[in-house]
């Protein structure tokens, strides 16, 4: 789901879920630079794994794939 709040907005964010929240513009999530796609083998099979690289932080597997299918959605 994709929605609108009102900033400053309080997030409630689970530790447990959640290790860090980053705000990244979508403007460089579209950057092709800090993209990629690592073929990963879990039980002999073959998996594509995307990852953003957005300075220091690895955003990574299905959170990662969320974000590109978005933006494959949302186009320029």
């Amino acid at each position: 789901f994709v929605g609108c709040f009102d900033i400053p907005y309080r997030f409630n964010i689970d530790p447990r879920e959640t290790a860090e929240m980053i705000e990244v513009p979508l403007a460089r999530l579209r950057d092709p630079a800090i993209f990629r796609v690592e073929d990963w083998t879990h039980k002999g099979r073959k998996i594509p794994v995307c990852f953003y690289t957005v300075d220091e932080h690895e955003i990574w597997g299905l959170t990662a794939d969320i974000l590109r299918q978005f933006l494959d959605h949302t186009g320029e």
